[in-house]
């Protein structure tokens, strides 16, 4: 429950050997938490920030490979400018790894909104794609959702959400399934359906002869 109206540095030689715990961490500022080793956990539950920066790069912490943080109900406003250039796939994973089996939506709908804000709607809306996805893996785990025919349900049904518009984030691709399907029925009919005697197609009235 630190309340900081200014900056936190975390940078340079600081060190962390094992946990640190900022729970309900107030900052009005930018949190910089760029440790020389940091091999721990990070505990930013319930934390308020004004900026987040940090050396998160290419799926990994890089001061240390078993580091992590939990971001359970973390809210920034923004990320530092110089880290504003990192992809949503990065952020994502950065998400994934704090997250690791559970699920949880705020991390992701802090990083959408902060997204958003920056204009910045393709990652927004790629991260609220992940969100999606990480919650029908989630739920469809046995452990979670014990009946059978639920975990099945909501895997089979997300799949086709997901492939056929991307949960409603990939619009564009429900027209491209309706011109294959489209394309598929006029091939179809083209090619078994019926001539003006009944002929040999696929496709017959159930009486060839019309009066």
């Amino acid at each position: 429950a630190l309340t900081v109206k200014g900056h936190v540095f975390c940078r340079g030689d600081f060190q962390i050997n094992g946990n640190a715990s900022l729970i309900g961490l107030n900052a009005g500022g930018l949190f910089d938490w760029r440790p020389k080793t940091f091999s721990g956990k990070l505990n930013l539950s319930h934390a308020r920030v004004g900026q987040w920066r940090d050396n998160w790069g290419t799926h990994d912490w890089q001061s240390g490979d078993q580091a992590t943080i939990d971001m359970r109900d973390f809210v920034f406003q923004s990320f530092a400018a110089v880290d504003m250039h990192t992809g949503a796939f990065d952020r994502i994973a950065w998400i994934e790894r704090s997250l690791g089996d559970e699920f949880f939506p705020g991390p992701y709908e802090v990083l959408t909104k902060v997204y958003r804000e920056a204009g910045r709607d393709d990652d927004a809306n790629a991260v609220a794609l992940a969100k999606r996805r990480h919650r029908t893996r989630y739920r469809s785990r046995k452990d979670v959702t014990p009946n059978l025919w639920a975990r099945i349900r909501h895997r089979c049904g997300g799949w086709v959400l997901d492939r056929a518009i991307g949960y409603g984030y990939r619009p564009m691709r429900g027209f491209g399934w309706l011109v294959a399907w489209f394309l598929a029925g006029s091939l179809f009919f083209a090619l078994g359906g019926p001539t003006t005697t009944g002929g040999p197609g696929l496709i017959k009235p159930a009486n060839p002869v019309f009066i």
